[in-house]
């Protein structure tokens, strides 16, 4: 799993740089975001749920760790 750390970056700079990963993820493969701002939290959840991928989130020391999961039939 490839993590990606996004912490005190400006807010729209986050999802730009994770639409790109998230679109180019294969099949069955994890990825996982640091973020530290609630609007790039949101965009990220909300983009990688509208392409049906799975979010886990857990905070972790004023952070948010999101671990996003692209699955195929198969792999649930």
């Amino acid at each position: 799993m490839k993590t990606y750390d996004y912490r005190n970056l400006p807010v729209s700079k986050p999802i730009m740089l994770a639409k790109d990963i998230l679109d180019n993820l294969p099949n069955d493969s994890l990825v996982e975001f640091i973020v530290n701002c609630g609007v790039s939290e949101e965009n990220i959840v909300a983009y990688a749920y509208s392409k049906g991928f799975f979010v886990k989130k857990e905070e972790k020391n004023e952070s948010v760790h999101l671990t996003i999961l692209k699955y195929t039939e198969k792999s649930i």
